[in-house]
């Protein structure tokens, strides 16, 4: 049976193809073209089908295509990148890259789905297939993972980078891993690391990035979000582009890391605190305690550093904490 990124690049113009076409291309039967087409429907993509003409999507498709993700990246990333694999499915493309090992860091992993994708703290990371970008970067810290303090800002001034140089304004990011636009969720950041304290350890920084959501699947999305389609209009920015500027510039982000720590990211991020010097209340899961007070910065690690009522500061490490507003 064709797998339905073989169907899915035979339609991605468009236009109509009838089930003979798309059979003679892909070497199958009609029924086998059919039953395809309609597994792409039942992951939400409205296609068309019409007697006589054949099928049609409702909306052009960029499937992502590692040969033009590669050629869109700067040759000192294609020199230093190890492996970049565009997988029609996976668990999660952190969990991926993890498996892969240190041997095989510096290396990208994206995919169109996701059948186990993570959030933070445990929660599924909601994302419409063939339509969104879900990729990770990995690399090796020799540091070892009493390096990694920042890490996940850092992440959210390269994404930030990205979406401003293509265009998008009014970009923000949420402590310690969300990026807004006009304080709704674009996108977040995952941080998976494997090693010993102390030791060298492989990083591994994952991007979900929300460009076209479906309804069933923003349904999944429990706070304010937006995608890019609705920011920037339907076909106003290339998945394969946007995926090899995002590579680019986290692995960029890394290597600049890897030597000198979250301070090159410090003020980047400050400069797009979507909270700074607002009343905010901070809860850890599962657990009635709170803290409320005013968010006043990030310290030199990466802590959110928060003023109470008292006038006292409070650092408050990333991980096990959630943030909104008092």
């Amino acid at each position: 049976m064709p797998s339905h990124t073989e169907i899915l690049r035979l339609l991605a113009d468009s236009r109509f193809h009838s089930g003979s076409e798309l059979g003679r291309a892909l070497g199958v039967g009609r029924g086998a073209v059919h039953n395809a087409v309609h597994r792409l429907i039942g992951e939400g993509l409205e296609i068309f089908s019409v007697r006589g003409r054949g099928y049609r999507l409702a909306t052009p498709v960029e499937v992502l295509d590692g040969e033009r993700i590669r050629a869109g990246l700067p040759p000192a990333v294609v020199g230093q990148l190890r492996e970049l694999e565009v997988l029609e499915e996976v668990d999660s493309t952190n969990s991926a890259l993890l498996r892969r090992g240190r041997g095989a860091a510096p290396a990208a992993c994206l995919t169109e789905w996701q059948s186990a994708g993570r959030g933070r703290r445990g929660r599924n990371w909601a994302a419409s297939p063939w339509r969104n970008l879900m990729l990770s970067v990995s690399w090796e810290l020799e540091a070892g993972a009493n390096q990694i303090g920042g890490l996940s800002l850092a992440a959210g001034v390269a994404v930030a980078r990205v979406l401003e140089a293509a265009g998008i304004r009014d970009v923000r990011l949420k402590w310690p891993n969300d990026v807004l636009w006009r304080q709704r969720k674009l996108g977040g950041i995952l941080v998976d690391l494997a090693g010993v304290l102390g030791d060298p350890c492989l990083v591994v920084v994952g991007v979900g990035l929300n460009l076209a959501l479906e309804p069933g699947d923003a349904a999944e999305i429990a706070q304010p979000w937006v995608d890019v389609r609705e920011v920037a209009g339907e076909s106003a920015l290339s998945r394969n582009r946007l995926a090899a500027a995002l590579v680019a510039e986290l692995l960029q982000s890394l290597e600049i890391f890897a030597r000198q720590g979250f301070a090159p990211f410090r003020e980047p991020w400050l400069e797009r605190h979507a909270m700074q010097g607002e009343e905010v209340v901070i809860t850890a899961d599962g657990a009635g305690d709170a803290l409320s007070g005013t968010a006043v910065g990030i310290d030199p690690v990466g802590a959110l550093v928060l003023r109470d009522a008292t006038g006292r500061q409070h650092r408050v490490l990333s991980g096990e904490l959630s943030l909104r507003r008092g």
